[in-house]
């Protein structure tokens, strides 16, 4: 994975555009409307905080950009961290998103402002949910808009060395690591 950079702005609105691959996430967003995430997803990303974070997820064999995930202050979890993920179509069932997934919340929860990290996902996104529990997270309930929301303390994480930390914390010192 590294930060979200401007010639990712094709694909990261082809995916929030895109019907069937926010089937899960929410309504489909326009091109005008991704394009105004992606922006404020890039500033964001490029300040010193760990208020907003999103990476690129890349198959290191191809140098391919698979999708993205990242984490957010979120006014839903009373200003508390979210973190989420958004694959292409052809990398779904294939093990990106727990490595990539895995390695954003062991990163996330590094950082002593962030305490805990919540997800939310549909009910019927049996993948995601199996995803979040193969992780440590613990399902909380049902928010409004009937998402399944879920969480995960910095408690709950095993001090881990894992390639997807080292690889992260690379990246924010500079370094590239594809």
């Amino acid at each position: 994975m590294r930060p979200i950079e401007e010639h990712d702005s094709d694909l990261f609105c082809d995916l929030y555009c895109d019907p069937s691959t926010m089937e899960f996430i929410g309504p489909a967003k326009t091109r005008a409307a991704a394009m105004r995430g992606f922006g404020k997803a890039l500033r964001l990303t490029q300040k010193r905080s760990a208020d907003w974070k999103s990476y690129a997820i890349v198959d290191a064999n191809s140098g391919e950009t698979l999708g993205f995930c990242g984490f957010n202050r979120s006014r839903t979890f009373d200003n508390q961290t979210e973190a989420g993920i958004i694959l292409r179509a052809d990398a779904r069932g294939r093990g990106f998103g727990q490595e990539a997934f895995g390695g954003l919340v062991r990163h996330a929860l590094q950082h002593p402002d962030i305490p805990r990290i919540f997800a939310r996902t549909s009910p019927a996104n049996v993948a995601m949910m199996s995803l979040l529990s193969t992780l440590g997270f613990s399902r909380r309930g049902t928010s409004a808009g009937a998402a399944a929301t879920w969480s995960i303390a910095r408690t709950a994480v095993p001090a881990q060395n894992s390639r997807h930390l080292a690889r992260m914390k690379g990246d924010a010192a500079g370094q590239d690591r594809r």
